[in-house]
């Protein structure tokens, strides 16, 4: 039918150009399309540039950051257009998990499962037709520290979709929303407890840190303490808005921007009204590490072994020595031991995995935050080989002590200045390094010294 299609186009308008690559298949449509036509095939030939066609050629731009600050205390970061793309907006709030408490617990999830339940200037239909016209997409995504909305569109829509985005984030939810969120965060959980029945060792993360920290600051779960879901409300949900969305938590960034006075201009027209922050606003509780011992019984032949230590903040000068750490130990699991350049020769596969027969996995944890860290390993293997995991991990964490060579240092340095540099290549999440406490070109230097 589409050939058939197509052949009467051209007989409909013979005098029109064709241009196409021939086959040994195409050769009974080439003779059909010449006698109805008297159209011919041409090869296409790569190498030969096509008649009347003058290809657009532009150099390599070098990006240009500009930062602001409002008067209420927003920060606006924004990067400059280095080839053409679509727009990234991001608002990244500096809240997390951790400043929930007991009372509050799942507030973060009840807001992301009612994203765009807006009600003062849009509507939850309105922001899905303006996102799905717009050809781009608007997501939330939070951990323990960090909030962060983003959003790409192409630069005719940036005002529009800015302002939805911001509505989203900022603005307070209504009953009729938190109820609905509420249902949705209650199925999650009760299909997160299934999926944890037949894989009870993907919550280890979880268990790790309520061990490392108890249930409150870093150890407060990411989705919600599950009992305290049909406590929510409207009330308890703004109210934590209220408290934790200040002026001094926010960062606009955006990626894509020629003008930055614009994009600044836009950003104070939809939040420059609302007040600083008030200096009775209470500060974030620090993270005390509290430490301990967790044990928890399946009935599965595997076991997950976990061993840890606090270790340093984002901002301390030994992270990069951690950091260079994680990529010396590495990580294995059966069907993933990586590949030239991708830790095939970390430690974790030439002196556990494949050494050990009674190994499933192997995976090094290495987590900062803004006042505390953790560093140790996790090993998964039968049931019965335990204590002979437990011992493993001791004799890999005490090695790191003396027995490095250089060899194996240079190696985990240069990949870990790889996984830096690939990580700022994905163009919507550049902005947001920028954000950071330590400047990616300050890290690498940072990565080259230690010894």
């Amino acid at each position: 039918f589409n050939i058939m299609r197509g052949v009467m186009n051209l007989m409909r308008y013979p005098t029109r150009g064709f241009c196409g690559v021939v086959s040994s298949a195409g050769v009974a449509f080439e003779n059909l399309l010449f006698w109805t036509s008297g159209a011919k095939l041409t090869p296409y030939q790569p190498q030969m540039p096509l008649n009347n066609h003058s290809p657009i050629v532009l150099k390599d731009v070098k990006g240009e950051y500009k930062v602001s600050t409002l008067k209420n205390g927003i920060k606006i970061i924004t990067e400059s257009r280095q080839f053409p793309s679509h727009v990234n907006m991001g608002i990244l709030l500096n809240v997390g998990s951790r400043d929930e408490t007991p009372e509050s617990s799942g507030s973060l999830l009840m807001i992301k499962q009612s994203l765009l339940k807006t009600l003062k200037n849009t509507n939850e239909t309105t922001n899905y037709c303006m996102v799905q016209m717009s050809g781009g997409d608007f997501t939330m995504d939070y951990d323990n520290e960090k909030t962060y909305f983003k959003a790409h569109c192409m630069e005719y829509d940036v005002p529009e979709i800015f302002k939805m985005m911001a509505d989203c984030a900022l603005e307070e939810r209504s009953p009729m929303a938190i109820n609905i969120a509420k249902v949705k965060a209650q199925k999650m959980h009760m299909l997160l407890g299934e999926k944890y029945k037949t894989a009870p060792l993907e919550r280890s993360q979880h268990v790790m840190q309520g061990t490392a920290y108890g249930y409150r600051t870093l150890g407060m779960p990411l989705n919600g303490i599950e009992s305290n879901v049909a406590n929510l409300n409207a009330s308890i949900i703004n109210g934590f808005l209220q408290d934790q969305v200040t002026p001094n938590k926010m960062i606009f960034c955006a990626n894509g921007i020629n003008h930055h006075e614009e994009f600044a201009q836009l950003v104070e027209s939809k939040v420059g009204h609302i007040p600083p922050m008030s200096p009775l606003n209470k500060s974030r509780p620090k993270a005390g590490y509290v430490g301990g011992e967790s044990r928890i019984y399946y009935e599965i032949p595997s076991t997950a072994v976990m061993l840890c230590y606090e270790s340093v903040p984002w901002t301390h000068p030994d992270m990069p020595v951690y950091s260079v750490l994680n990529i010396l130990l590495g990580n294995a699991t059966g069907f993933s031991m990586g590949g030239p350049g991708k830790g095939m020769h970390c430690r974790a596969i030439r002196k556990v995995f494949h050494k050990l027969d009674y190994i499933e996995g192997v995976n090094t944890i290495n987590m900062h935050f803004t006042d505390s860290g953790l560093f140790g390993m996790q090993i998964t293997g039968r049931r019965q080989q335990a204590r002979e995991i437990g011992k493993v991990i001791v004799d890999e964490l005490k090695d790191l002590k003396s027995n490095i060579s250089d060899e194996e240092l240079r190696r985990a340095k240069n990949i870990l200045k790889i996984n830096v540099l690939m990580a700022l290549e994905r163009q919507g999440d550049r902005p947001v390094s920028y954000t950071h406490l330590t400047l990616p070109t300050i890290l690498l230097v940072q990565i080259s010294v230690v010894a």
